[in-house]
């Protein structure tokens, strides 16, 4: 993609806060009503053209005007969206009000219960999008050797050691074949990025391949044995420690108005299958995070955007808490309020034993 000019810049983000706004596909006559427009209307349109040539934009096949692709509001959240943002008082209020937990004369397991579910409505009520807290007990194993073997040309172990001397292994089908020569070079690399343990794992493969491009061949199939290990590395079941609360919100969206979409987001927010699966890849993050539509990689959600951060209860501990909503949603705001009860959530479970 092309360097954007400022003048585009600023009409793609006039563009993209309309819409957020109103849910409306947006005309250039709205884009030049923006007081931080100071164009002619035939500039706007033109400029509105070329956004749109360019990935940014897309036209509404039901009503004139224009909405952001995801590649649209990528970039927005990269490099337009406002990162100084004031909560109003009772937004504040709410997040800190969390903090009144804290003297709940109750069980361990009940409190934390209590804890999680208030906080999700917390967030909920104040994004006005779906919210969810996953609970974590203990951060992952640490992994010191993983080495593949071949069992035969299509199927493969993957046997990973820990640091407490237990061993574990899991059958890999790769997508596609594998030498010998080339089974000993990923063994290799394997050997490589273990050597600081589980916790630095998926950074280690980032890096080693910025550092050994040659051998970008091979970074798919390492991938996918690291996701092997960090699904089996993990002592905590996260289907039992997920809070979701706002499908309700959901399906008052405009966006998902028809009853197709609406039996589809009941159908997802019950089964919490796929849900599970996705927030359960956010416990490696050591940041705030935000995919959008496709960006998610699964096709049944295209319509959402996730923001997400991790929390932390203590050195060996940590979980996730997040918004799963529209990609129309006030990511400005809604990052704000996610990072901020995630400071509070981790401040108040200081202390508090999470392994049950």
């Amino acid at each position: 993609m092309k360097k954007l000019t400022d003048r585009k810049k600023i009409i793609l983000s006039s563009l993209i806060q309309e819409y957020i706004k109103t849910g409306d596909p947006v005309s250039s006559r709205s884009v030049t009503k923006n007081d931080n427009v100071s164009c002619s209307s035939a500039t706007v349109r033109n400029e509105l053209s070329e956004l749109e040539d360019m990935g940014l934009l897309e036209k509404s096949h039901s009503f004139s005007g224009r909405l952001p692709s995801d590649v649209g509001y990528r970039f927005f959240v990269d490099n337009l969206m406002d990162s100084v943002v004031d909560l109003s008082l009772n937004e504040k209020e709410r997040i800190s009000s969390i903090y009144s937990l804290r003297n709940l004369n109750s069980s361990r397991s009940t409190m934390l219960k209590d804890i999680f579910l208030y906080g999700v409505n917390v967030l909920n009520n104040l994004c006005d999008q779906a919210a969810f807290i996953c609970e974590a007990r203990s951060i992952e194993k640490s992994v010191k050797a993983i080495k593949i073997i071949k069992v035969s040309s299509l199927v493969y172990t993957v046997i990973f050691h820990h640091d407490n001397n237990v061993i574990e292994n899991k059958l890999w089908f790769p997508a596609n074949l594998i030498t010998d020569e080339g089974l000993e070079t990923m063994n290799n690399v394997l050997q490589d990025i273990t050597s600081k343990g589980f916790k630095d794992l998926s950074n280690d493969v980032k890096n080693y391949f910025q550092k050994n491009k040659g051998l970008n061949h091979l970074r798919e199939g390492i991938i996918e044995i690291v996701e092997l290990v960090l699904d089996g590395g993990r002592e905590s079941n996260i289907d039992d420690t997920l809070y979701i609360e706002g499908i309700s919100k959901l399906i008052q969206k405009p966006e998902f108005a028809s009853m197709e979409k609406i039996r589809s987001i009941i159908q997802l927010f019950e089964s919490k299958e796929l849900l599970n699966r996705e927030i359960k890849k956010l416990l490696i993050l050591k940041k705030m995070n935000i995919k959008i539509g496709s960006e998610l990689g699964v096709d049944d959600l295209n319509d959402f955007s996730l923001i997400s951060i991790p929390y932390s209860a203590g050195e060996d501990k940590k979980g996730v808490i997040g918004i799963i909503g529209t990609k129309r949603m006030q990511y400005e705001r809604i990052v704000k309020i996610v990072r901020e009860t995630a400071e509070k959530l981790s401040s108040l479970l200081v202390g508090i034993d999470l392994d049950l």
